[in-house]
């Protein structure tokens, strides 16, 4: 069973090498004899991205749950998403790394920081941002947990 399976997994390959061999050659023939020809894109289709800078790196705590999330996702490993964090007096920049979402309704103010003894919870229209793991500038990239047993936020502190 075993040979006869190996057989027919030899052929395979074979002709899959065989059929992309013939297609390249098709190909070069039809380019040296002027015959292929291209496909213009649609102009409704042409798509750009901008250029990542820091202002369109800063996360909008008003804008939806979901575009928050898929925002900080994006961003996540480099340059990775960042803010600043009003806490009482001292304004703290910080970059975003691990995050998850919770779909709920809430009364909170926007981008205001809900902390327990295991999360950082900020409120977005929709839902919270669970922050899973950030770096406070100066400091070492941390998890959330680690951050919490050294720095405590105060009870108005927020994300702006």
């Amino acid at each position: 069973m075993k040979r006869i399976f190996c057989l027919f997994f030899l052929i395979f390959l074979c002709f899959q090498g065989f059929s992309q061999v013939t297609d390249k050659q098709r190909i070069k023939q039809q380019i040296q004899q002027g015959t292929i020809s291209t496909i213009k894109q649609p102009e409704q289709e042409i798509k750009s991205a901008p250029k990542l800078n820091p202002e369109n790196c800063r996360v909008n705590w008003s804008n939806s749950l979901h575009s928050v999330y898929n925002h900080i996702r994006g961003l996540n490993p480099f340059p990775a998403a960042w803010t600043e964090i009003q806490n009482g007096e001292e304004v703290i920049s910080a970059k975003i790394y691990a995050i998850r979402k919770q779909v709920m309704d809430h009364q909170e103010a926007l981008g205001s920081i809900t902390t327990s003894k295991k999360e950082i919870k900020v409120a977005v229209s929709g839902g919270y941002i669970l922050i899973d793991e950030l770096k406070l500038s100066g400091k070492r990239k941390m998890d959330a947990i680690s951050l919490l047993n050294g720095f405590s936020f105060l009870p108005e502190a927020k994300m702006r």
